[in-house]
């Protein structure tokens, strides 16, 4: 059986993966339908022109911000070669109105642009000394994007724990004494490693031993460094590591029990050794929505060699997750997620005075703009200072010229609350009954 290929939007669009807009522009471009075609081009093209503003993201559809660019491109569409009409305004997004840096002065419809109008009339209350314009808004500030959730702050209790076999002490592992401070970790020396839970934030990657202190509203009841030691600490235990049993007093000696002897050999500056977990700085990592500020120890610890090479299991507790040791000439290898890898770093640095607050390179730089906020919930403002009334039937002039502000405000509403509204209404009717 021969069926035929769908020839609307409406039929084109019950095919699956063809979405509102390929649907719009395959039947308006290979069948001359008349209905707008609206991705991203045009809707950045349709929220400038008509300076669309306080109705949510528009590119987010069910936005009353969405509804308006779609109404403005209907509005605006000419009837008898609707693909080329589709095909010239995403053109025109494109290559002229462009996300930043828009070529306003080469744009064919800038008369009409209510946001370039707005833009201008703002940058003149500027230069006359009005205070209320001191960010004054910009075209580039459409189309408003959906405000993204401020970050969370978290803290978290790092420690490295580095082992290091017994008689290996001074071959030159990250704490030694003799390779000098700051040398680079030797193959005698391995790093505790610890699974993340299968489920949430990188789950099942492997990390340093590191804890989520409480979120508390007040700084003043923020855990302290003794409070990060001790939950650390606790889950260190957690594991059962043969050979490492230890937890640090407060006054920063170390007590072991079994054979583990604990020993912190990293030298300070001033050539006295620490004993015990030592800090080290701190290192900000900021995902999507979450901002950590990991706070590290580095504690090193001798054990016996068959302990290191053959390490490797899950905690007594049902809830401690699975540990392993990895030696120092497999860390580069071991998959270690951006995070990890600042905490690791740093404590490679830590003996060359680069110790303190470790960023990451992100280069999140943002110029929000705006001239006041708009009306909260999705009631839609258009400005239409400038309007050109003057509205060619040349198709190019139609599709681009004259769009006004008040025209999508009367796309979005009742057309006939304004005399430009009632202008493209009855120009679209007429365009429309010419076509029958």
């Amino acid at each position: 059986t021969i069926r035929k290929f769908p020839s609307t939007s409406k039929t084109l669009g019950n095919i699956p993966g063809v979405g509102p807009y390929t649907a719009a522009a395959v039947a308006s471009i290979a069948f001359n339908e008349p209905i707008a075609a609206v991705d991203g081009n045009v809707i950045r093209v349709t929220s400038r022109l008509a300076c669309i503003r306080g109705g949510g993201d528009p590119t987010k559809p069910g936005t009353a911000a969405a509804k308006a660019c779609k109404a403005t491109a209907e509005l605006l569409l000419c009837v008898d070669r609707p693909g080329d009409f589709n095909q010239a305004m995403m053109e025109l997004g494109a290559t002229v109105c462009t996300p930043r840096g828009p070529n306003c002065g080469g744009c064919p419809i800038s008369a009409g642009c209510g946001a370039r109008s707005l833009q201008e009339s703002e940058a003149a209350l500027l230069s006359g000394g009005d205070a209320d314009a001191e960010q004054p808004f910009a075209v580039t500030d459409l189309p408003e994007k959906q405000k993204k959730a401020k970050s969370r702050e978290e803290t978290v209790a790092v420690r490295i724990v580095e082992a290091v076999r017994i008689g290996s002490v001074t071959e030159g592992c990250a704490g030694s004494t003799s390779a000098g401070v700051g040398a680079a970790p030797s193959e005698s020396s391995s790093f505790l490693m610890v699974r993340r839970p299968e489920g949430g934030l990188l789950a099942g990657l492997w990390e340093f031993p590191s804890v989520v202190m409480p979120t508390v509203e007040k700084e003043a009841a923020a855990a302290t460094a003794e409070d990060r030691a001790a939950a650390v600490q606790a889950l260190v235990d957690s594991l059962s590591i043969p050979g490492l049993s230890s937890h640090t007093e407060p006054g920063g000696e170390s007590k072991t029990r079994g054979d583990a002897r604990a020993t912190n050999h990293k030298e300070s500056r001033d050539n006295t050794t620490s004993i015990g977990p030592r800090s080290v700085g701190q290192v900000v990592h900021i995902f999507s929505h979450i901002r950590q500020t990991m706070t590290v120890e580095h504690l090193v610890v001798t054990l016996e060699g068959e302990a290191v090479e053959n390490g490797g299991g899950e905690g007594s507790k049902g809830d401690s997750p699975e540990w392993r040791w990895v030696q120092s000439s497999d860390m580069e290898a071991a998959g270690l997620t951006s995070g990890v890898r600042k905490v690791y770093d740093l404590v490679l640095k830590d003996g060359k005075g680069n110790n303190g607050i470790s960023k990451g390179k992100g280069k999140g730089k943002g110029k929000g703009k705006g001239s006041g906020k708009p009306a909260a919930g999705d009631e839609v403002h258009t400005d239409s200072a400038g309007v050109s009334a003057n509205i060619s039937a040349n198709v190019t002039a139609n599709a681009t010229a004259n769009a006004t502000a008040s025209g999508a405000a009367a796309a979005v509403g009742k057309p006939e609350e304004s005399a430009i509204g009632k202008m493209f209404a009855k120009q679209h009717l007429s365009k429309r009954q010419k076509t029958k």
